[in-house]
């Protein structure tokens, strides 16, 4: 019979965003889960540029057939992931609506 130590020692970790990496603005979220796996895909829209008089608005507007939602990042978690994330998220909302009525 052989007998494993017990190792008690605590490493920490280091939160490391290496140059290169970008900050996307996203103003549409998409979340899907799939087995027990939830996939967030997070998509900036980007609004057409309408300018000119209002008829020349109105012929531009009637052209448009779609408007593209980008994806620029996608993740994918556990689902005890997803709950820190909530919790980690309605923390900082709660923190920040706090310092705002502060202000």
């Amino acid at each position: 019979m052989t007998l494993e130590p017990k190792i008690n020692h605590e490493i920490p970790l280091e939160w490391i965003i290496p140059p290169g990496v970008e900050t996307k603005f996203v103003n549409n979220i998409i979340v899907q889960n799939y087995d027990g796996e939830h996939f967030i895909s997070f998509f900036e829209i980007r609004p057409p540029l309408l300018i000119g008089e209002p008829a020349e608005v109105a012929k531009k507007i009637e052209g448009i057939s779609s408007i593209q939602a980008v994806c620029v990042a996608r993740v994918a978690m556990s689902h005890s992931q997803l709950k820190s994330l909530i919790e980690a998220l309605q923390s900082n909302y709660d923190r920040a609506e706090k310092k705002k009525e502060e202000e």
